[in-house]
Order: structure tokens, then C-alpha cells, then sequence
């Protein structure tokens, strides 16, 4: 039928051994199978030997032991004893025949080659037949009444693997009587052991322990500047003492995340933390330690495979993973504005609005200032220098954390100064040739524009106003003129012509009728004239 799951069943059959066998010995194997329509058959095998002996005839019995010690001795065939050894013990083998039949046995003797497949497991031996002579008939089969035979080997003591070796020997009767009704033959079994060598088994191990957070790396995420300590741990569990045991740890993943601030007696090169060689004593435990700090801020480099993927990775005897986590994003709020001051005119103030004559030098300043609660990151600037002006060269600086850092693509494109962190502020000097030949009235307006990471741009600009300086001229006295004819004044034409002689006819007699003021272009001045002068 059908075997449920950890089922058992038991089939007994029951058999009678022939009464009609012959003088001899004999091996009765039994065997069954076992088989299943969803499951490969199997066997298994039993056997049983049976003598039968000559009714009246000698009937003779063997048992063979062997000992390490000559106190305790192991027989294999019956007792299923196995003697352990060692290469190059010394044995003794011993042999016992009885008689447990009706008659005496004449001319026994017994065989016993040793050697036959163990050419290599013993010295100093050679094939045994020991002879016994007579061995008389016992009232009962007692193995007290037995004759002894003894003989020595001694195991080899090279040449055997290591691990366990079965050696198995037999020794049998042989006897030149026709009816006499041999035993079974009886065996030994020794197994030689070969161990390992004295040896060293280092056991490597690793932990981690955030100081920061103050418990084990690996059971918190770990955020910026938090300091982890990690310890090397070496164990000697083997029989022997590990002599220059090298001592090294591939942190070249960890350093992608954080910087060594302890070593430990180590150096660190090419990514790897390396410690002087020691020696080990059984049982030993070797600690090293070195201490990390995750930097701050964390690499923005994107993932590479198993590259900067917020993971720090390390393997010593034992795998030890930290995650990271960034912390939220703070924001930056940029506060940026523009000043403007006249050199020429010794100004000491920078303002947003001044005033210039033509030619003069103009100094101007870009201040910029994070008052928020993030870093301002990868800061750049731009200035746009009005028409009519030139960059001074070599007047670009930079005044930063008391530090004056001379710039030069300021005015050409985008300078690019590093980040500013929460209430960090900066500013930017330079200076600027204006043109002699600009009018009266101009505006220079100056802009410069403030960008950062993730920000919108930001203008400024300060503006300076051109004055050309007036010149007073001198009083001129009266003059009589001969009457003349009074002619009609020409009207002023609405329209003025943009240049020619035209122009300054026109300009002299509209100068006139203001009251007296007139532009010398070989003074680049206004000069203001007597009205007397134009009587």
C-alpha cells in the first residue's frame, strides 16, 4: 500500500536452514527491495553463516586480537572492537585455536599473511603460519582451553595520509586432515590515525561602535562628523603559535565616506590599513583599532555600481555594513547688494548712488551674505562693467575669512569662490577707469549677479552720476557800439540739426537766450559767459 511521510513498516519472514547441507561452510545472503510508483527502488542485505560439521570429527575454532599495550585486546570479527594507533606503534597480534568437536585435530596450523595489501602499514613483520600440532577435543566450547600464538609488527611510522586508515587482517586454520571441520575464519581490524601537524588557526573578526551616537555601528544609520571606532580582533584557536602573522584591512570603501582621525599604530596607503606583524600564542586574541570620522558634508559623487552608495562596505573574518543617511537639506538665503565709491574724489564711503566727473577712478563692491540655515553651495558671481569704463587690471579681490584673495574672470564670466556656509558673508572689491569723455548727466549703472547650487540668480547694481565741473569766467567791461540797424531776431528752428556748423550756430544762440552758457569742447567744460558779453 501507500507509506505516509516518516512512516515505518516491518515485513517478518521466517526461513529453515536445508537439513541435507553438506560437511562445509556456508554464506546465506538475503536480500530485499523496496520500491514505490513516485520513488527509485532501493535494497538491502543480510547475511548469515552457517557450518556444518562432521558428525564425530574435530571441529575447530580461531579468534585472532590484537593489542597496543598487551593488556587490552580487540577482536574485529565477532566483537566488532577496532583498536586506534598511531604510526610507529608497535603491535602484538594473537591467535587462539580450540577444539570443540567429538575428536582430537592432528597437524593444525595456522595462516596468517599479514602483508597481503598492507605492504605499507608495517615493518619489521612477515607472513605468519604458526603451527599447533594437535589441539585435542574440549568438553565444551570455551575459549579458556584455547592454544595461543603470538607475534609483533610495528606500524609504520611515515607514509600514512592524514585522517584514518583501516588496516584489516585474518588469520585461518589450515589443516591436512580430510574430516576435520574447520571455523570460520577470525579477523582484526586497527585503525592508525594521523592527525594534523601542530598548527596556528587565526580567526579573524571585526566590530563597530559609533562614539557619536554611543552603540553599534551597524544597528544606526550614520550621519555626518559622527566618529565610529572599528576593531581588528585576531584569535589563535589552533595548537601551534603563528609566528609574523600579518595584520592588514581594506577600508578603501569606508575612506569613499569618511577620513582615518586614529590609526591605531597603522598607516594607511592605497586604501588599506596596515599594522606591524605579530606573533600569536594559542589561544591569544589581538586587537587593533583605528577610528574614522564621516565627513561633512557627504560626497555628492553619484553611484557607480557599488561606489558611493551611501554604503561603507568592509570584510575582516566577518562582513561589517553601515548605512549612511544625509541629513535634511537646510536652505540658503543670500542677502547680495552693490556699493559704489569715487577714488578721485577720496571717497571713504561706498554707497548705492554717487557722483563723478569724467575720467575719474571708481571703486566698486559686491557684498554678499548667507543668513539662512544651509550652506550655500558652489557660489559663482558675475559683473557687468557699464560702456564708457575699464577693469583696472589686477584690482579684483576677494575678502573671505580674513583672507584677501586676488580673482580675475570676474568682469569676463563667471567666477566660481566655493561655498558659504550659514552666517558666512564675503565681499568683492575692484576698480574701473571711467571715460574723459563722457557728457554731463550720464548714468553709469554697474550690475553684478550672485548664483549658487539650487538658487535663483540674484542682481545688484549701483549707479554714479556724471558732473561736469562748471568754470566761471571773468566780468568784461562795457563796450559802445555805432548804432546800427535793428534787424528781425530769426526764429530758433523746433528741430536742432544732429551735427555740422549748423549745430554750433544753433547751440550758441540757444546758450544765449538760456542765459549766458556755452559748452568749449576743447575744455570738455561748461563755461558760464557774463550775459553783458552778448549785449
Amino acid at each position: 500500500g501507500d507509506l505516509t511521510i516518516a512512516a515505518s513498516g516491518t515485513i517478518t519472514i521466517i526461513a529453515q536452514v536445508k537439513p541435507d547441507l553438506a560437511v562445509g561452510n556456508y554464506t546465506l545472503a538475503n536480500s530485499a527491495t523496496l520500491s514505490a510508483s513516485n520513488a527509485p527502488s532501493i535494497s538491502a542485505q543480510v547475511q548469515t553463516s552457517v557450518s556444518v560439521v562432521q558428525p564425530g570429527a574435530p571441529e575447530l575454532r580461531i579468534k585472532k586480537y590484537v593489542s597496543a599495550d598487551g593488556q587490552n585486546w580487540f577482536n574485529f570479527s565477532e566483537n566488532q572492537q577496532i583498536l586506534q594507533t598511531t604510526p610507529g606503534t608497535q603491535l602484538t597480534f594473537k591467535i587462539l585455536v580450540w577444539n570443540v568437536g567429538q575428536s582430537d585435530a592432528t597437524a593444525v596450523r595456522v595462516s596468517d599473511d599479514v602483508t597481503v595489501g598492507n605492504t605499507n602499514y608495517y615493518i619489521n613483520i612477515s607472513p605468519f603460519e604458526g603451527n599447533y600440532g594437535t589441539v585435542s577435543a574440549t568438553a565444551n566450547n570455551v575459549e579458556a582451553t584455547a592454544i595461543s600464538h603470538s607475534f609483533n609488527a610495528t606500524v609504520n611510522p611515515v607514509g600514512f595520509p592524514v585522517g584514518d586508515t583501516q588496516i584489516m587482517n585474518v588469520a585461518q586454520i589450515v589443516s591436512n586432515e580430510q574430516d576435520v571441520n574447520i571455523g570460520l575464519a577470525s579477523s582484526t581490524k586497527t585503525i592508525v590515525t594521523v592527525g594534523l601537524p601542530p598548527q596556528a588557526v587565526v580567526v579573524l573578526s571585526k566590530s563597530a561602535f559609533n562614539e557619536t551616537q554611543n552603540v553599534d555601528a551597524t544597528a544606526v544609520r550614520a550621519h555626518p562628523s559622527d566618529i565610529i571606532a572599528y576593531t581588528l580582533t585576531l584569535q589563535n584557536t589552533g595548537n601551534a603559535e603563528a609566528l609574523n602573522y600579518p595584520i592588514s584591512d581594506d577600508i578603501i570603501d569606508i575612506l569613499e565616506y569618511a577620513d582615518v582621525i586614529f590609526y591605531g599604530g597603522g598607516t594607511v596607503s592605497n586604501g588599506v590599513i596596515t599594522y606591524s606583524s605579530v606573533n600569536i600564542t594559542p589561544s591569544q586574541i589581538v586587537n587593533k583599532t583605528f577610528k574614522i570620522q564621516v565627513k561633512n558634508p557627504l560626497s555628492d559623487n553619484p553611484q557607480d555600481g557599488f561606489h558611493f552608495d551611501m554604503v561603507m562596505y568592509n570584510f575582516f573574518g566577518n562582513s561589517m555594513v553601515i548605512y549612511l543617511e544625509r541629513p535634511p537639506v537646510l536652505p540658503a538665503e543670500i542677502r547680495f547688494d552693490k556699493f559704489v565709491r569715487d577714488l578721485t574724489r577720496g571717497e571713504t564711503s561706498s554707497v548705492k548712488e554717487n557722483v563723478a566727473n569724467p575720467g575719474d577712478i571708481l571703486e566698486y563692491k559686491l557684498w554678499f551674505k548667507n543668513t539662512g540655515t544651509g550652506t550655500a553651495l558652489q557660489v559663482r558671481l558675475f559683473d557687468v562693467l557699464p560702456a564708457s569704463t575699464s577693469l583696472v587690471p589686477g584690482s579684483i579681490f576677494m575678502f573671505k575669512d580674513v583672507q584677501q584673495i586676488p580673482l580675475s574672470n570676474l568682469t569676463a564670466d563667471w567666477v566660481t569662490i566655493g561655498d558659504l556656509g550659514p552666517g558666512q558673508e564675503a565681499y568683492i572689491t575692484f576698480k574701473v577707469n571711467t571715460s574723459s569723455m563722457l557728457a554731463h548727466t550720464a548714468v553709469l549703472t554697474n550690475r553684478a549677479y550672485f548664483s549658487a547650487l539650487g538658487l535663483e540668480a540674484i542682481m545688484a547694481q549701483a549707479s554714479t552720476t556724471i558732473e561736469v565741473p562748471v568754470i566761471k569766467g571773468e566780468p568784461q567791461p562795457p563796450q559802445v557800439y555805432p548804432p546800427t540797424a535793428i534787424l528781425p531776431r530769426a526764429p530758433v528752428p523746433k528741430a536742432l540739426p544732429p551735427t555740422g556748423p549748423g549745430f554750433i550756430a544753433t547751440a550758441t544762440m540757444f546758450a544765449l537766450s538760456m542765459g549766458g552758457f556755452i559748452y568749449s569742447r576743447k575744455r570738455e567744460k561748461l563755461i558760464e559767459l557774463p550775459f553783458t558779453a552778448f549785449n
